[in-house]
């Protein structure tokens, strides 16, 4: 054999020699492998072990996390209950009650009722739109003076009615949560109508009479204002807005007439102040902490949490018994109401509390709930602090900022009264006798500004900041001359 041959034998020999190449690919397209981690796995059972080890002490300290507070929660509600004894906390509804029973011949509320009676809800909601502008669908003229002649018999239950001294009206406050109130969107309407007419009355020279209308709108405000709920305290407030923005403009049209300024601003705004008292609103408010944990049997066990379906309303079981004595049995339950009642219990004790002043109350009750979310972000005995203790910062401004639209009321009548006695408006408050305080700044004043034909006094409102006499969305509380619309 050749030297030739011999070498393309080999090269031959070589080539039909699989390469490692060839010897890997089967492995390669082997059918079902499996990926790196479950080969992994397969090859170090310890590894797996870890895993699994780890993961179950994770569950277990979630599980401890969320629950074995509950327990410790539920036995801390007996010291709370103790506290809440000692504090005031209303245990029962009948510690809602007036503490000096209102006797029937004093209570306006029955005089309300037929008052109510005789307006239905659409016929409310027509009295609130009659200044609605023709073009915007509103009533004609006529057709405003046909609607206020229509309510006049339920006025005039109305007039009789506030002249009682006092407003007790029967609820069942151990169903708190489920009470409507529909009266208070009559005697809005009513009210509505009682301002439309009193600026009638003053267009036609007759300000006794307008005067007469809305005292009675004061007055009912007044009445409402006693009610043991923090809705109540609201809407005496919106009916009261809404007597001040009528003086506003019946005192535009007496602007020549000082001895008739005098008289409105006397026997309206200074006349029946409003008196609320977010005490009383917030006793409803921890009362109803107690009532809903006491029958979530008849709520549903995850009405009172928080969930992501904010626009839920709560299924309520109305044949389920109502529990009105004693505390809650269910342990989640008594958990909750642990939590929410130490929150009332601080707030019980703070000085702000026994001051009475509405802004610094909602202060403090807001760190509280504020304090009370932090500590519980992620323990299950917290997580109905939010409908049980909800925060009250808007509320408190709300009350005070009603007292403050009332003082620059005032202020601006006697600027309109000094201007009609000496022709031009007073370079200061204090000039016109006006100067006040505004609550919402330390040591600050109410502002006020005047050019030659327009005047305004304002207070900067909740916000503690001065947004130069801007009257919306709350920013200033404001009175004004030329006055605004409602």
């Amino acid at each position: 054999m050749s030297f030739l041959d011999s070498h393309v034998r080999e090269i031959g020999s070589r080539a039909e020699a699989p390469s490692p190449i060839q010897n890997l690919s089967p492995r390669l397209d082997r059918p079902n492998r499996k990926g790196f981690g479950a080969e992994l796995m397969k090859r170090n059972r310890f590894l797996r072990g870890c895993l699994v080890v780890i993961l179950f002490f994770a569950a277990l300290f979630l599980a401890c996390w969320f629950w074995v507070d509950i327990p410790f929660a539920s036995h801390d509600l007996g010291r709370e209950w103790a506290r809440a004894e000692k504090n005031g906390f209303p245990l029962t509804a009948d510690a809602l009650k007036p503490p000096v029973p209102v006797r029937p011949e004093d209570n306006a509320a029955p005089l309300l009722g037929r008052a109510v009676a005789l307006v239905d809800s659409r016929f409310a909601w027509q009295l609130q739109t009659l200044e609605q502008p023709v073009k915007a669908h509103g009533p004609t003229p006529a057709q405003r003076d046909g609607a206020i002649a229509k309510a006049g018999p339920a006025l005039d239950l109305l007039a009789k009615a506030v002249e009682k001294p006092r407003l007790w009206v029967q609820r069942d406050y151990d169903l708190l949560i489920e009470l409507q109130f529909p009266e208070y969107k009559v005697y809005k309407g009513l009210v509505h109508a009682l301002c439309v007419r009193a600026e009638a009355k003053a267009l036609k020279g007759d300000l006794p009479g307008a005067i007469s209308d809305l005292r009675v709108g004061r007055r009912l405000s007044v009445l409402i204002s006693t009610e043991p709920t923090l809705i109540g305290q609201l809407v005496a407030i919106a009916l009261d807005k809404l007597v001040d923005l009528r003086v506003e403009r019946i005192g535009a049209l007496l602007i020549a007439n000082a001895p008739e300024l005098a008289l409105l601003r006397k026997q309206v705004v200074e006349a029946d102040p409003l008196e609320t008292d977010l005490r009383i609103a917030l006793r409803a408010e921890m009362y109803r902490s107690l009532t809903i944990t006491r029958n979530g049997h008849r709520y549903g066990m995850g009405f009172n949490r928080r969930t992501d379906a904010q626009d839920e309303q709560p299924v309520i079981d109305k044949s389920a018994p109502i529990v009105r004595t004693g505390q809650p049995t269910a342990i989640l339950a008594r958990a909750d109401l642990a939590r929410a009642m130490a929150g009332w219990n601080d707030l019980l004790e703070s000085p702000e509390w026994r001051s009475g002043s509405a802004l610094p109350i909602s202060r403090v009750q807001q760190r509280i709930a504020e304090r009370l979310y932090e500590q519980g972000a992620h323990k299950l005995s917290y997580l109905a602090i939010g409908e049980l203790l909800p925060e009250f910062t808007y509320a408190g401004s709300t009350l005070v900022q009603a007292d403050e639209q009332r003082v620059t009321l005032d202020c601006l009548l006697k600027a309109l009264e000094y201007h009609a006695l000496h022709g031009s408006y007073p370079r200061t408050l204090a000039q016109a006798g006006a100067d006040a305080p505004d609550p919402f700044l330390e040591a600050g004043r109410l502002t006020y500004m005047a050019t030659p034909s327009s005047v305004k006094v304002w207070s900067v409102g909740r916000n503690g900041k001065d947004d130069g006499g801007d009257p919306t969305d709350g920013k200033d509380v404001v009175a004004m001359y030329p006055p605004r619309r409602e």
